[in-house]
């Protein structure tokens, strides 16, 4: 009898310790949906995912050679930077989130971890979420909200009116060409067998095409001599790019720039020649004392190589 006495007041204890580990149990989970839950206001905004650390050391570890992953990690950051930007340009308010959070937003719970990190998710109140990759930004972000005077829009169809492609953009730059208050837009676009240059120009608040030379840039499909086309980039008023090709056992390296002035003019060229299997090489520097006024518009690659270079 004793013992049966002992028995039951072991399992009372025992039933006893469960139902408070079990409520335990309940606070801690009740604090992490706490924790874990955000809410945020409803209104029109593009929610940025973010991966936590240990979501980043998990692929840190997936890659047998750590340059790879941290070239990764970096263009995934560009492309958000970009997207970002892209987002603020058009009056739309952004949230950061990482992915192991819940969004309570309106009506609805979103629980992120179902989506990828360094993806956006587009929500407008009254609309089903959308979840996007940055890099299609400026495609989905004017048909979720209605935008419908939009840049990328403009820039889209004035390219599919001069028979280009707008998925063929290699490089877009804002650039203000009159210095004034309006966004001008810099393109390079693979036309076919060629890499065109475009100037993209807003007046009155509409964009037109202002420029097009199919001749201006080097590339390996054009025949135009060169092997590549590199290094470019529009910053500080100027527009430059780099080149290079072999001739007669002779490499040449060059560095071209224009310059800002109503137009981009053709300002300075370096040119750098070395015979191959040799380590010493020739600087030749050109300047418009040489070549004269040469605009973009007019600038013909193969012609200035076979007059100013080989």
């Amino acid at each position: 009898m004793k013992n049966l006495v002992l028995i039951f007041t072991y399992f009372a204890l025992f039933i006893s310790c469960k139902k408070e580990q079990n409520s335990a149990e309940k606070n801690i989970t009740s604090d992490i949906i706490k924790i874990d839950t955000i809410t945020v206001e409803d209104k029109d905004q593009v929610i940025f995912i973010s991966p936590t650390i240990s979501y980043l050391d998990s692929i840190k570890a997936s890659y047998k050679n750590i340059d790879d992953f941290y070239t990764m990690a970096d263009d995934a950051n560009f492309y958000i930077a970009e997207a970002r930007n892209y987002i603020l340009k058009n009056n739309i308010d952004t949230y950061n989130i990482q992915n192991n959070k819940v969004l309570k937003i309106g009506n609805k719970t979103i629980k992120i971890s179902q989506y990828k990190p360094w993806t956006l998710i587009l929500y407008q109140k009254g609309n089903q979420p959308k979840n996007i990759y940055p890099v299609d930004i400026e495609k989905e972000l004017p048909n979720y909200y209605s935008i419908h005077e939009n840049t990328f829009n403009s820039i889209e169809s004035i390219l599919q009116e001069h028979n280009l492609n707008p998925t063929n953009i290699l490089y877009k730059n804002e650039f203000n060409i009159h210095k004034d208050d309006s966004k001008d837009y810099v393109l390079i676009i693979q036309n076919n067998d060629k890499k065109s240059i475009l100037l993209i120009k807003q007046k009155n608040g509409k964009y037109s095409l202002n420029l097009k030379n199919d001749e201006a840039l080097p590339c390996e499909e054009c025949g135009n001599g060169a092997e590549s086309f590199y290094d470019y980039k529009i910053e500080n008023g100027l527009l430059s790019f780099s080149s290079s090709f072999k001739s007669n056992e002779t490499i040449y390296q060059m560095n071209f720039q224009f310059k800002n002035d109503s137009s981009f003019i053709l300002n300075h060229v370096e040119i750098h020649k070395s015979k191959i299997g040799e380590s010493s090489e020739e600087k030749i520097v050109l300047d418009k004392n040489k070549f004269g006024l040469i605009k973009i518009e007019d600038f013909n690659y193969s012609n200035f190589l076979s007059k100013y270079v080989i």
